[in-house]
């Protein structure tokens, strides 16, 4: 029985651990002091121990938001990554969502973020969450709502899908020649990114998927009045906040959706991506 040690994150390691517990680990948790609920078998150990001990380390997604500490919103105590890394010693298999590999020396290091089949499940996920936001925050139904969304990425390209099934207006906008070809065989509408600005008004609703700082001050000018924007982009993001702010525009910024709206679904998309990484380089 290998031995995992969980260390540090939300509801989705809380559903991780479970996955794992129920296919045989012994796990080993850290940083879930102030949690309501963990599974009976989990074995509560201070984070240094945890990962002394353990032969798989697991971090959350992300690994640190402030470069500093691990990602522990459940935990008592700050958990500190230089430290931790110091302790953990050599030939331990380590996973982390944006992790910074050479903090760990001679270990073996994978990022589950970067994995394509964790992408697309996540991105399914993200698409779900932004359209529970939008129907909580809009006067009105999805239907018939004059909509862009921003980019036509993974998860531009299933929200898109999403929205269009709800029966709202889609336009999509992007900048390559293939993806207004594709949105276009969709049946959506489509309008190219860096011209946005000329664009912006006629939407009631816009989504944000685009990891740059699309919405600028010209952009953000450009929105009619009692727009909804919503910003689905990893930090920085793709909107002016402050711009935005004082312009009184609706603006939410809608990070880490997966682990917010449909944390079972988003701990055990870890699980799976874990689980085939260990197959394919283990087995």
């Amino acid at each position: 029985m290998k031995t995992i040690a969980v260390i540090g994150g939300d509801k989705r390691q809380i559903r991780l651990i479970e996955l794992l517990l129920h296919n045989g680990y012994k796990v080993l948790s850290a940083g879930f002091e102030k949690a309501e609920r963990l599974p009976e078998k989990t074995h509560r150990a201070s984070a240094t121990d945890a990962a002394q001990a353990a032969e798989i380390i697991i971090f959350p997604l992300p690994v640190s938001q402030d470069m500093c500490t691990i990602h522990a919103p459940y935990s008592r105590y700050e958990i500190g990554i230089e430290s931790l890394a110091k302790s953990i010693g050599e030939g331990k298999i380590i996973f982390g969502g944006r992790i910074k590999k050479d903090l760990f020396g001679k270990n073996r290091i994978y990022d589950y973020y970067e994995r394509e089949e964790f992408q697309i499940s996540n991105a399914i996920a993200t698409a779900e969450g932004a359209i529970e936001v939008a129907s909580r925050e809009l006067d009105t139904t999805l239907f018939g709502t004059k909509t862009l969304v921003a980019g036509y990425g993974r998860i531009g390209k299933l929200l898109a899908k999403i929205l269009d099934a709800y029966g709202a207006d889609v336009t999509v906008s992007a900048r390559k020649h293939e993806d207004f070809i594709w949105i276009k065989a969709l049946g959506y509408r489509s309008i190219d990114t860096r011209k946005l600005a000329d664009h912006v008004a006629e939407y009631d609703l816009i989504i944000n998927t685009v990891p740059f700082r699309i919405f600028n001050e010209s952009v953000l000018n450009a929105v009619k009045n009692g727009v909804l924007l919503i910003d689905l982009a990893s930090r920085p993001g793709g909107v002016d906040f402050d711009y935005a702010e004082s312009k009184n525009i609706r603006f939410i910024s809608a990070l880490a959706l997966p682990g917010k709206t449909a944390p079972v679904t988003a701990g055990e998309i870890i699980y799976e991506t874990i689980d085939h990484i260990l197959k394919e380089e283990f087995e």
